[in-house]
């Protein structure tokens, strides 16, 4: 099969394929038009292939540390989705957007730029330094493409609708014995 070796050496380094990076298509065809058998190939190595809508990554079976280290750094995920929905209550895949309209966004929205001031945690760091830190850090996990780099304009993912499931499979439970 083409491209198997590409797959698994994407998928093993924790990244996405998306149906929505220019990059990725011919690889995100490959998988569709032979999930099952990639499934059983990477299974034997214990890869899960999983698939969601319009991207595919590999999980494992965790142990709880591995739990609890993944559910620390959902916090983190959380925090930058709450950000980017604050800038545009309908971000999600497909959207796309630019640094100068977050910048100018912030000059009028408290909200977010409180969110802003949140993650710089008392770096002198400038909004637009925290702002490339954010997109950047997006960008190489999988859930950014840079659009154009001169602009810093970027479109959504795919993938950032594995971080939207995540968000929702979280179930908090309230402490009803307050004392």
């Amino acid at each position: 099969m083409k491209y198997k070796a590409q797959i698994f050496e994407r998928l093993s380094k924790g990244k996405f394929i998306c149906s929505n990076a220019k990059e990725d298509r011919p690889l995100y065809d490959a998988v569709e038009e032979h999930l099952e058998q990639l499934q059983q190939d990477f299974g034997e190595l214990n890869f899960l292939l999983e698939q969601g809508d319009g991207y595919f990554y590999f999980s494992r079976r965790e142990n709880k540390a591995a739990l609890d280290r993944k559910l620390k750094a959902a916090f983190k995920w959380i925090d930058y989705m709450d950000f980017f929905r604050t800038f545009n209550s309908s971000f999600s895949a497909g959207v796309h957007f630019s640094i100068a309209e977050i910048a100018g966004e912030l000059k009028v929205n408290t909200a977010l730029k409180e969110k802003l001031r949140i993650f710089s945690k008392g770096t002198a760091s400038s909004e637009l330094e925290m702002l490339q830190k954010l997109t950047t850090e997006l960008v190489n996990e999988g859930f950014l493409a840079v659009e154009d780099g001169l602009e810093s304009s970027y479109r959504v993912l795919s993938s950032w609708g594995y971080l939207e499931k995540l968000i929702l499979k979280i179930d908090i439970t309230e402490d009803l014995h307050h004392s």
